[in-house]
């Protein structure tokens, strides 16, 4: 499950508590040899402990995300819950349905809401130079940006088209039979595995950039 987010609550001196799929559940024990909990569901409201490495979602699903977000229907009944949060976010980001979005925060950072996936955000944020000294985080939604850039910067950024991400040595290390390629092959194997040119060419000729302050 490699999207999995895990929510652990301490409460007090007591056991820690895991909010896997909406459920609370108590560690009883940990079996470190086997690496399995064993846990019991328990009433607990639980809070982020490690939210894991974001994994690469289809850019597809990504503007789909931001449409919702902007008021299209999710096509699904949700918990009350869910739909709290969805409010919560669509109040907070404010987007446009096949828009991107730069917005920048109460305590001065800047967001960029591309919906664009983490593989063409990873491209987009390699273009950007000079916008992310300060700030480097991203994900599948949005790439954050120095408290100075602006839209006019980020158009200016992107006019030509970005460059090849260029994968980590660890990543390429890690490809699978990758020792049975030459260097360059088994980088270019990660390389492409990491790139999404037509979701990186859709966030540049975006027809409606929006922005929030």
């Amino acid at each position: 499950m490699p999207d999995l987010a895990l929510y652990v609550a301490f409460q007090g001196d007591g056991p820690p508590v895991l909010l896997l799929a909406g459920q609370a559940w108590k560690i009883l024990e940990v079996d470190w040899n086997r690496r399995r909990l064993h846990v019991e569901p328990i009433d607990a409201i639980g809070r982020v402990r490690f939210a894991g490495t974001p994994a690469p979602l289809r850019a597809e699903l990504c503007r789909a995300i931001g449409d919702v977000l902007a008021g299209e229907s999710p096509g699904v009944t949700l918990s009350k819950r869910a739909t709290n949060q969805l409010d919560e976010d669509r109040a907070t980001i404010g987007a446009s349905v096949g828009s991107t979005l730069v917005r920048r925060e109460e305590d001065g950072r800047v967001e960029w809401w591309t919906f664009a996936g983490l593989k063409a955000n990873l491209a987009l944020a390699g273009a950007l130079g000079s916008l992310r000294r300060e700030r480097t985080g991203l994900d599948n939604l949005r790439v954050s940006l120095d408290p100075h850039a602006w839209l006019d910067d980020l158009r200016v950024a992107l006019a030509e088209p970005p460059p090849p991400v260029e994968p980590p040595d660890d990543a390429i290390e890690g490809l699978k039979f990758g020792e049975a390629l030459p260097g360059h092959l088994a980088a270019a194997v990660v390389r492409a595995r990491l790139s999404d040119p037509g979701a990186v060419q859709r966030v540049r000729d975006a027809s409606r950039w929006g922005a929030t302050s």
